[in-house]
């Protein structure tokens, strides 16, 4: 249950600590002394205490703690990682510490299909993956790529 003005009770020394908290700053750009962030509970709340501190001369601003803006920043759905297109990739090799980095303007899951192909078949003449892997007889972490 939310006070009601009346039973909302601020103590003198908060407004007084208040008022000299605003005091304090610059005078010139002075628009409000104190900015309350609204939550949706306690609207009613936020409310009285605006009330109140406006009776005691304390200007005050209301600012929701989160925005439209800020809950639709990813408006667009995301794009599985298979499936992006124009990426600069990476594939480990499970036996040593040497990672196949490489660039595609195609689907990562196409490239990253041919390339296991390429280890697959031995295809050492067109692919430095696979000649890699072949001379050094290492596996390759193709879910970690």
């Amino acid at each position: 249950m939310q006070p009601s003005t009346s039973e909302m009770v601020i103590p003198n020394h908060l407004l007084h600590n208040i008022k000299h908290q605003c005091q304090r700053k610059t005078k010139e750009r002075k628009v409000w002394d104190l900015l309350l962030y609204h939550m949706s509970k306690v609207h009613c709340t936020t409310e009285k205490l605006q009330r109140i501190l406006n009776d005691h001369d304390i200007k005050t601003a209301v600012k929701p703690l989160t925005a439209l803006q800020q809950k639709l920043s990813c408006p667009k759905d995301t794009i599985e990682k298979e499936r992006r297109t124009g990426v600069v990739y990476e594939i480990p090799f499970a036996d040593c510490d040497v990672k196949y980095i490489g660039e595609t303007g195609r689907a990562l899951k196409t490239r990253q299909k041919e390339h296991m192909a390429s280890v697959r078949l031995g295809k050492t003449k067109t692919s430095a993956l696979a000649e890699h892997a072949h001379l050094n007889n290492h596996n390759i972490h193709w879910n970690d790529s």
